[in-house]
């Protein structure tokens, strides 16, 4: 009588179905902390971005929106290495700025973006010592299908800067190579007269890889399982 391979093939189940699982993790795609950065009056230039799975989206400019105008991106060196804005949120107005998004694989679904904010005086230095608060919108629109989503986030109440936050994009958010994409960040004051000028000190967007990945990792299983097979 022949011994059965079956006990074997359960064991390489319990080793493979992680690893498959661990193909459905997210992982960052586009980050910055700005380090090296240029500005020329409301852009941001030579932006240093590591990249997976998108093209290099190149600089970034900040866009007025509401009432007021912007007067440019502080230079001071407090905002070294900081994306920030000159206009104040709170008696002006909100700000945004662009990022395009063009895949260089067949497909992503997205899952958050995390902001670095350092807030800061008409002076362009960063205020420490003090409570500050602020809305953070993230916006996905497509070349052919327009806005995909939109999500929210405030910053909590510090003292020291910089603060973190993080925007959940809605489940299941999947971008193709069949088109490309926006990702609009703006900012605007809670309500709540804490706001002031802010600026970015760090941005990374996070999305599942594409399930192609994940396939190749089933295959393999597959694979063994068949091997055994034939080894009964």
């Amino acid at each position: 009588m022949k011994r059965s391979n079956f006990p074997l093939f359960r064991l390489t189940l319990c080793f493979l179905v992680p690893t498959v699982g661990s193909y459905l993790q997210a992982e960052s795609i586009l980050s910055t902390n700005f380090s090296g950065r240029t500005i020329s009056g409301t852009t941001a230039s030579d932006i240093t971005w590591m990249t997976n799975g998108l093209e290099d989206p190149g600089s970034m400019t900040a866009i007025n929106e509401g009432s007021g105008s912007i007067s440019g991106l502080f230079t001071t060196p407090d905002a070294a290495g900081v994306f920030a804005v000159s206009k104040n949120i709170e008696t002006v107005g909100p700000w945004s700025t662009e990022i395009s998004l063009t895949l260089t694989v067949d497909q992503l679904i997205l899952d958050s973006l995390e902001l670095g904010i350092n807030n800061f005086n008409n002076s362009g230095e960063r205020q420490d010592g003090v409570t500050r608060q602020s809305e953070w919108t993230a916006s996905v629109t497509g070349s052919s299908s327009g806005l995909i989503d939109s999500q929210s986030a405030i910053t909590s109440f510090f003292e020291f800067g910089p603060d973190y936050i993080t925007i959940e994009f809605s489940s299941g958010l999947v971008l193709t190579d069949a088109e490309t994409y926006t990702l609009n960040i703006s900012v605007q004051d809670t309500g709540s007269a804490l706001g002031n000028n802010v600026g970015i000190t760090s941005l990374n967007l996070t999305a599942v890889p594409e399930p192609a990945h994940s396939a190749i990792a089933l295959a393999m299983f597959v694979g063994v399982g068949a091997a055994l097979r034939r080894r009964r």
